[in-house]
């Protein structure tokens, strides 16, 4: 597995540095997506795209392609190195694997609390062993579609954590996250020194003075990087 791994590193790092079709480069990403995705227990093969709105997202279904796509965001495919990447692609696997399994659970709920409404027209004249399983299946429903939507920043630090351990490292994501810092604080910078109070009043409801974006549904920039360099020190100790 290391060794095919490492060759298809290898042919994504001489396809960015070369005259390519965009077709040609998402073919090896997808390969070397794919590989992580073995090395992560996650046995459904991935579509990947290039997405240009400067970011990556999962997808557990796009009609275009089918089941299981991860969109890579192609600004980062082309300027950061391969350690962030695959911080990034593993990452994105770890959103597939836990929304599949969390999917599968609403999926089941919704059919238990739907199919019995085939026979009975009322609630009430169900047998009371399907009234139970109905109303079970209907408020589990409601908590997976909860923890769904209310678990965002608790899950985009799963995702993180399941990277780093799939990889071993956590320093591609620690990389790409001071970056984005870094580039948050440069553009607050020059906005505040030249921008418009217009501009000034409406950067200061999205963007701290040290790069953090506010109303994300992501944790914290400098959160993330301090739980990953947490794990980075845990690792090397206990390694």
């Amino acid at each position: 597995m290391s060794s095919i791994v490492f060759s298809i590193v290898s042919e994504i790092r001489f396809l960015r540095n070369s005259l390519i079709s965009e077709r040609t480069l998402v073919d090896s990403l997808e390969k070397r997506v794919n590989a992580l995705a073995k090395k992560m227990n996650f046995n459904h093969k991935i579509n990947v795209k290039l997405s240009e709105r400067r970011q990556s997202y999962a997808q557990i279904y796009d009609p275009t392609t089918g089941w299981f796509n991860i969109a890579l965001d192609k600004n980062k495919v082309m300027r950061f190195g391969q350690g962030s990447i695959d911080f990034t692609i593993c990452h994105e696997i770890a959103h597939l694997k836990r929304t599949s399994k969390l999917g599968l659970g609403m999926t089941l709920s919704l059919f238990l609390s739907f199919v019995p409404k085939l026979f009975y027209p009322s609630f009430f004249l169900m047998p009371a062993f399907l009234q139970v399983v109905v109303t079970v299946s209907l408020i589990a429903t409601f908590f997976l579609i909860a923890y769904i939507n209310l678990g965002v920043k608790l899950n985009e630090k799963i995702a993180d954590l399941a990277a780093a351990d799939a990889l071993g490292s956590a320093r591609g994501g620690i990389f790409s996250f001071q970056k984005l810092l870094e580039h948050n604080k440069q553009y607050y910078d020059a906005i505040m020194k030249n921008g418009t109070e217009e501009e000034k009043i409406s950067l200061e409801k999205k963007v701290t003075p040290e790069g953090n974006a506010l109303n994300s549904t992501h944790p914290v920039l400098t959160e993330r990087i301090r739980y990953l360099k947490e794990w980075e020190r845990n690792h090397v100790r206990n390694s």
